[in-house]
């Protein structure tokens, strides 16, 4: 799906922060762009040079923060987060870069080919922008601020501030480089549970007595029939009858039985074509973003639960608004980690819904 940039401009901070820190081209930054020339190449690898430096310096700037390092357990523990969101970053950055790059002109075609056969409509976008905007603002507003305030802190309290600022800045800039690929995930996700959802109603309206009537109808208006051709008139269903007798008034009003029939073989036949696009989108999106949202997931997991151990320990040291700060980087971890398992589940759930459908036609 491609949006209008001239529409775009009240969602200009959305495309400024995925040119920055994400890699897959989204629908939101306006049109279709070659992924084979277009990756942000510059990004991604100032991206890695932060991870290394975050790599190799890692060890001695945690050793200055909060409890010292009088032995090795204690430096290995206060090493496992940022080496885990350092890490996990990284591999991937370079999985979703080469994804992208070698799958994204697929699942491309693919979403261009069901707009040949259903386009977006006005609604449709306005829906996908809304939810959009609401994905980004959510990981903005709840990586930012937290982030923003454990630097102050770091800056107020710790012995070497510069060192330990630059160190976890490069963390958090990592984290968020994992927070917007996850967006752009949920974007497209959502877009193709919605596509989804439309094929679903289609088919259980079909499958009434009122949508074969409805089908052949439309059948006959736009495929070629002329004003003048006998069988083309169009069976109006009287405004806030009920669905039974609205039923039985269209199926009265279908004047030619063979044309209900070529109707619904092509009805049928087109909505099975849309349901297989959307399979392979989704096979595809799995693909470009499958590594990506391992790494995120088992990443959430493991600082979620170092979090809590620094805080209950005091490991990272005892600082104001300790409470706050553990509390926001809860909530964020939950809300990623949901809104990844709560998107992938319900569109998943639709195919499964389409299948069954389909399944109890055919018996």
């Amino acid at each position: 799906m491609v949006i209008n940039n001239n529409k775009m401009s009240v969602y200009w901070p959305i495309t400024l922060f995925w040119k920055a820190f994400g890699v897959f081209p989204a629908s939101v930054q306006g049109g279709r762009r070659n992924s084979n020339t277009s990756l942000p190449i510059l990004s991604t690898m100032l991206l890695l040079a932060s991870s290394l430096y975050a790599l190799f310096a890692g060890p001695v700037v945690v050793c200055r923060i909060g409890e010292k390092c009088t032995s090795e357990s204690i430096r290995i523990l206060k090493q496992v987060y940022p080496g885990i969101a350092n890490v996990t970053s990284m591999l991937s950055r370079i999985a979703l870069s080469y994804s992208v790059m070698v799958g994204f002109d697929k699942y491309t075609e693919t979403m261009e080919c069901y707009e040949t056969y259903s386009p977006t409509t006005v609604a449709e976008a306005s829906r996908y922008k809304v939810f959009t905007a609401a994905a980004v603002c959510a990981c903005l507003l709840l990586v930012i601020p937290v982030n923003g305030m454990r630097l102050w802190i770091l800056w107020t309290d710790s012995v070497d501030p510069i060192l330990a600022i630059v160190h976890y800045t490069f963390i958090y800039v990592q984290n968020l480089t994992m927070c917007c690929s996850e967006t752009q995930f949920a974007e497209q996700c959502f877009m193709l549970y919605d596509k989804l959802k439309t094929v679903n109603d289609d088919v259980a309206v079909l499958g009434g007595p009122a949508g074969l009537a409805r089908f052949s109808r439309h059948f006959r208006t736009t495929a070629g029939a002329t004003p003048d051709a006998p069988g083309t008139a169009v069976a109006v269903t009287p405004p806030g009858a009920a669905d039974g007798a609205a039923a039985a008034v269209a199926v009265r009003e279908v004047q030619d039985p063979l044309d209900s029939v070529v109707a619904a073989t092509v009805t049928v036949e087109t909505l099975r074509i849309r349901h297989w696009l959307l399979r392979e989108a989704i096979s595809c999106l799995n693909r470009l973003f499958g590594v990506q949202l391992g790494m995120s997931v088992c990443a959430l997991c493991v600082m979620s639960f170092f979090d809590i151990y620094y805080e209950t320990f005091h490991v990272m040291g005892v600082y104001i608004m300790s409470d706050l700060i553990i509390y926001s980087w809860m909530l964020h971890y939950v809300v990623r980690y949901v809104g990844i398992v709560l998107m992938s589940h319900y569109t998943t759930k639709q195919v499964i819904h389409i299948i069954h459908i389909f399944y109890s036609y055919k018996t």
